[in-house]
């Protein structure tokens, strides 16, 4: 089971920033990544392919972020981890990833910018009721936007799948 070419057209289509990586190969290089991708990290689509994504850690430690993926691929297992990474100019910004297993060594990853949360930070005593609920606002809407991030990405790896399976 391989990607055919309908999921191929689907994942450049998709509007979230995708990346395919084919972990049978030598350091599980990128064998696709969407136009989506390339507005998300400033990185041509063709000098991200036939590399392994972690380019854009730009030498930042992260650890238990690369442990935790690294299971998930000998496990064959999705993942969602937090990573920061940079953009092509140098900038880094907060990366959620997931990660879904597609067979034959293929995972299916898809990228979203986080926000900073936004954090008021105020010493006077008696705004500390309003800092506490402009910092509740804040959480709660970054918790939002990760849902509707996760059911897009999970519906897209679910469409993939069912194709492949599929052979279309």
């Amino acid at each position: 089971m391989s990607i055919t070419r309908k999921s191929h057209a689907f994942i450049l289509s998709v509007r979230i920033p995708l990346t395919l990586a084919d972990t049978r190969q030598p350091d599980a290089p990128l064998v696709l990544a969407n136009p989506a991708f390339e507005e998300l990290t400033g990185y041509p689509l063709e000098e991200v392919e036939g590399h392994n994504c972690r380019f854009l850690q730009g030498g930042i430690p992260q650890p238990e972020a690369r442990s935790e993926i690294r299971a998930a691929i000998e496990e064959e297992r999705e993942v969602q981890v937090m990573l920061k990474n940079r953009h092509r100019d140098g900038t880094v910004f907060d990366n959620l990833l997931f990660m879904y297993p597609l067979g034959e060594g293929l995972f299916l990853g898809s990228q979203f910018r986080m926000p900073a949360t936004a954090r008021i930070d105020s010493t006077i005593a008696r705004h500390q009721e309003i800092v506490g609920v402009a910092n509740a606002l804040a959480e709660e809407m970054a918790g939002q936007r990760l849902k509707i991030n996760r059911t897009s990405s999970d519906a897209v790896a679910q469409t993939v799948r069912a194709w492949m399976a599929k052979g279309y």
